[in-house]
């Protein structure tokens, strides 16, 4: 093999395209990279005067490791490219191995990339540029992309192609459990042969070639080896599966099956496909389960690649364990309850389901993320008791039984009788109902014991070992297993619970409010003599007022600029305090500073903010007993800020950097009286240049928006997923909002694992007319609790 890049074109072509030089553009792509500039060979440069040109091209098309046709009509009309370049580039593809890459710069008919040809010794040979995969498409050719920035992307696209084949790596190996090449097939049963599409993800077109594979007629029966599934799937010449594994692995030339572990997706209708022994899939002799292939069903739509999306099963989870009523399952189950209880002792114990109505049951409460079933089954259903007792479970039961739980991660069937197999049509019946894949091992009974064994070790792989369910199931499976999946990438994850007093952070957004002072820490920035920003927040009892100064602190340090810096100092207003002094008195206590004491001495650091551009004060004064005296104590607070804290930020060198937003945070049965109340400060305070007096709107408490965000989160909320859509209604009843505490006090009555119970409580309570109370009621549930 040579080292040169053979540039292969037309003349015409320069000239053809509305003045642009597509062939140009290329080259000067192409010569950006060093490794490349120095080994391209185009005839303009090539070939010198006096040069006998034929010989010349002759040998560089020789020396070449890699040839760039440049296709269009001119160059399919040129007689020396056909009868001379072509036949001799094509025979050094499938001999020498000479890399070849086609760009398309015009839209050529498909049927002269496809025929017959002469070469210049009148010998014939095949044209098939179609079966070779192109830069771009000859329905999308150069010529029909007007942007020179969409052209550049192509000719990147060129250049990378041309260094990789230069400049080869090896290929990566892939761990079985990790991230691992992808192919799609598309199988369809035609009347005497098959019809083959093959997708991968980076790849837009199906690839569509003619195989040599078994007829339809010849597959059928359970004990065809797996040498001859792969025939099935690939046909059998080396040479054209060669390529398709070449794009799967992303290898330089044609690559063997066995270089590493693949991931099928097998798209097909034919049920008859779905019962074949796809485990024992093998080329020469080894079996690439051993390599990490695997096999995964999906119900057939477009011939595409599979877009599905990333799942995460979170675990520990619910899980539920069904079987039918037999010594030798109900052992099988000891077994996998103890391997639960070793590894995850604080998880709930596994359910067990081992009749009809206990695992319909079982599934309605919500939140299961895997069911396992140990037992018979037939095309009829699953058996979980006597058949003559009517102990089935049909396959469209199921399959709405799960649809209803709208939890379920994984559904995997271990199937011990002689009639398993014929479970496998249902797949894709059962792969609507869960979220991530459906497996299945079928065993005659006399194989009972080694089913037992291998459904704990798949167990142990994918949940103590979080490997991927299906690598699993092909690693650990005995017997005759399927699977049908719906993800792209599984991740087994522990579910981040947040604890409870966070509930005032995931419940009561108050963005309206957070951005208003949010605004007011900006208008800092613009207004070189405002320093103080005062607010009253006014809250009905139950709307956790209290807790909103440290919640506005909260918001702007995780907005904040470069440069800035936070503090927070909260004062607890206690009743009597009537004027300035009074609040002076408070605050002094509060800081333990003397009458003569700077303030911001004691609630900044000096030292700390000396290398900060601004920094911010919040200061939360709460009113708490106080609240009575709100006649009198607001004017005193907004007298303290305006005269007392704004002439000390205006001397002692504090004035260039330090600004300050004070809240008081004010809880009231009513809040209309003081509302008017507080508009008539505002009035007075409006002329203060140095200080500005504002209200908010009233703080809400839990609004229906706020509920519906916490219940779909399952990071956030641990509730059964059935329970999800229904709580925030059932919480408000007929109300708009609820106090927050009464939505914390109920919340925390279902956490973790009273869910189930807490909605029919909650349904009780709304049919007598106790639910919702018809006034704020701190301790309803402790009252109630106490009867």
């Amino acid at each position: 093999m040579g080292s040169q890049i053979f540039i292969s074109y037309s003349h015409a072509d320069k000239d053809s395209y509305g003045g642009q030089d597509f062939i140009a553009e290329l080259l000067q792509a192409l010569r950006t990279v060093p490794g490349i500039r120095d080994r391209l060979w185009i005839d303009e440069q090539g070939i010198e005067v006096g040069d006998r040109f034929d010989d010349k091209i002759q040998k560089a098309m020789a020396d070449s490791a890699i040839a760039i046709l440049l296709v269009s009509n001119h160059f399919l009309n040129s007689d020396y490219v056909t009868r001379r370049e072509l036949p001799f580039l094509l025979r050094r593809t499938k001999c020498q191995g000479l890399k070849l890459g086609i760009l398309y710069l015009g839209a050529v008919p498909d049927e002269a990339l496809s025929s017959e040809r002469v070469d210049h010794d009148g010998k014939p040979y095949r044209l098939e540029l179609l079966r070779t995969l192109g830069f771009n498409h000859p329905t999308k050719p150069l010529s029909a992309i007007e942007s020179r920035s969409k052209r550049d992307l192509l000719y990147r696209k060129v250049v990378t192609w041309a260094d990789r084949q230069l400049h080869p790596v090896s290929p990566p190996v892939h761990p079985a459990s990790g991230p691992r090449p992808e192919l799609a097939i598309f199988l369809e049963a035609r009347r005497d042969h098959w019809q083959h599409q093959f997708c991968m993800g980076t790849h837009a077109s199906p690839i569509r070639p003619r195989l040599d594979c078994p007829a339809p007629a010849m597959v059928i029966g359970d004990d065809l080896d797996g040498e001859f599934l792969f025939k099935l799937l690939f046909g059998s010449d080396p040479a054209t599966f060669g390529d398709l594994f070449a794009l799967a692995f992303a290898t330089n030339g044609a690559a063997e099956p066995t270089l590493g572990p693949l991931r099928v997706h097998l798209l097909t209708a034919s049920g008859q496909l779905h019962r074949l022994p796809w485990s024992t899939l093998a080329y020469k002799g080894r079996a690439l389960s051993q390599v990490g292939w695997t096999i995964e069903f999906h119900t057939p739509g477009e011939p595409e690649f599979p877009d599905h999306p990333r799942h995460r099963c979170h675990f520990p989870g619910r899980l539920l364990l069904a079987t039918s009523a037999q010594r030798r399952q109900a052992a099988h189950f000891d077994d996998l309850r103890r391997f639960f209880q070793r590894h995850w002792p604080q998880n709930p114990e596994p359910a067990l389901a081992a009749d009809a109505d206990a695992l319909r049951g079982a599934l309605r409460v919500g939140s299961t993320r895997l069911v396992y079933y140990y037992g018979p089954a037939s095309r009829d259903g699953l058996l979980l008791q006597d058949a003559a007792d009517g102990g089935w479970v049909s396959w469209s039961e199921l399959a709405q039984w799960l649809r209803e739980s709208r939890s379920v991660s994984l559904l995997f069937l271990n199937l011990v009788n002689e009639a398993g197999d014929e479970a496998l049509a249902h797949g894709p019946l059962l792969l609507d109902t869960v979220k991530g894949a459906v497996l299945f091992q079928c065993n005659p009974r006399a194989a009972a014991h080694d089913a037992a064994r291998a459904g704990l070790a798949w167990l142990d792989a994918v949940f103590s070992r979080r490997i991927d369910p299906v690598v699993a199931l092909h690693h650990h499976g005995c017997g005759h297993i399927s699977a049908w999946t719906r993800y792209s990438t599984w991740e087994t994850v522990e579910p981040a619970r947040l604890q409870n007093p966070d509930l005032v952070n995931l419940l009561l957004d108050r963005r309206q409010q957070r951005d208003t002072l949010a605004g007011a820490r900006d208008d800092f920035y613009t207004d070189a003599v405002r320093r103080i920003h005062h607010v009253v927040a006014l809250g009905t009892p139950g709307c956790r007022t209290r807790d909103f100064p440290p919640m506005i602190q909260q918001h702007l340090v995780r907005n904040q600029r470069e440069g800035e810096a936070y503090y927070y100092q909260s004062v607890d207003l206690t009743p009597g305090i009537d004027d300035v002094q009074g609040v002076d008195d408070r605050v002094r206590r509060r800081f333990r500073l003397t009458p003569r004491q700077a303030l911001l001495d004691s609630l900044l650091d000096r030292e700390a903010l000396a290398g900060t551009a601004f920094c911010f004060l919040v200061l939360g004064w709460q009113a708490g007993e106080a609240a009575g005296d709100a006649a009198r104590l607001l004017p005193a607070v907004a007298e303290w800020c305006s005269k007392r804290l704004a002439a000390e930020l205006g001397s002692g060198g504090w004035q260039a950097k330090v600004r300050v937003i004070s809240i008081v945070a004010l809880e009231a049965e009513r809040t209309d009286e003081l509302v008017n109340m507080v508009d008539d400060l505002i009035e007075v305070y409006d002329a203060d240049r140095c200080f500005h007096f504002a209200r908010l709107e009233r703080l809400a408490a839990v609004l229906r928006s706020d509920l519906r965000s916490y219940f779909r989160n399952e990071t956030l909320c641990a509730c059964h997923d059935r329970y999800r859509e229904e709580f925030p209604e059932l919480l408000l009843g007929k109300r708009k909002e609820m106090p927050f505490d009464e939505a914390v006090s109920t919340i925390r009555r279902g956490e973790p694992d009273n869910w189930g119970n807490l909605y029919d409580e909650l349904k009780d309570l709304s049919a007598t007319g106790a639910w919702p109370p018809p006034h704020y009621d701190a301790n309803f549930w402790s009252r109630r609790d106490a009867r």
